[in-house]
Parts: C-alpha cells; sequence; structure tokens
C-alpha cells in the first residue's frame, strides 16, 4: 500500500507533530516513514497505525495513481566502438561520398563531404585531447 508522504507531513503540520512524536504516536520506525516518503508500499497494518496517529483515515493519506513514482528502466550500459572503428568508419563514409560526387551527385555530394571532413576533425581533435 502506498502512503503520500507529503500528505502525512502536511496532516503533521496542521496538529504540530515532531517526526520523533509522530512516529512515537504511529510505532512506525524512521526507517518505515524514510522509505514511504521515497514511494515505497507498507503494510496495511502500518498505514493504518499512520493514520490513527494522525487521526484520519487510510483513504486520506493514500498515494494517488499518477503521483506513484514510476521506476526507470534499466537501461544496459552502451559500449563504445573502439577509436580505430570510429575513424575507420568515418573514412569509408568519406570515401562513399567521394565515389557518389565522381558519379556526378555534386551537389548532395559537397554538403556531405564537407560535414565528413568537419566531423572527423572533430573526432580527431576530441580524441587527441583525451590522450
Amino acid at each position: 500500500m502506498k502512503l503520500d508522504y507529503k500528505k502525512i507531513t502536511t496532516l503533521m503540520a496542521r496538529q504540530s507533530m515532531s517526526r520523533p512524536e509522530f512516529l512515537d504516536r504511529a510505532g512506525i520506525s524512521d526507517f518505515t516513514i524514510r522509505s514511504i516518503a521515497k514511494g515505497k508500499g507498507c503494510r496495511s497494518q502500518t498505514a493504518q497505525c499512520i493514520a490513527d496517529a494522525l487521526g484520519c483515515t487510510i483513504e486520506d493519506i493514500l498515494a494517488d495513481e499518477e503521483d506513484a513514482p514510476v521506476q526507470e528502466p534499466v537501461q544496459e550500459p552502451v559500449q563504445e566502438p573502439a577509436p580505430d572503428a570510429i575513424s575507420q568508419t568515418l573514412e569509408a563514409v568519406k570515401d562513399y561520398g567521394e565515389h557518389e560526387y565522381q558519379r556526378g551527385r555534386s551537389e548532395m555530394c559537397d554538403l556531405f563531404l564537407k560535414a565528413v571532413r568537419e566531423a572527423i576533425e572533430r573526432w580527431k581533435e576530441n580524441n587527441e585531447e583525451e590522450e
């Protein structure tokens, strides 16, 4: 059961209840309230103890569905290609562009080759700075 920590702290503030006093009244640990603050669920008995300590119902402190924290999917680390592979790929693209240029596709190839040459130079500069 997920509780809304903001609702809990608002009710505590309205009653001028300190955190230690609240924890004592509810009979819960600081670890439990920190877990709730992080968006983790708790048992229904714990929720009832919190509601009783605050003088409200469980429904008053339940987290709204859209407010529940969304767990981000774990992304696998991206393996960077070896610098030689990047250099070889850029050179192959450059060669392809020059081949197309020779076949008479000059308008597109001029822009393409310029972009590739700039990318190669930037990559070389960045690679030299890292070493």
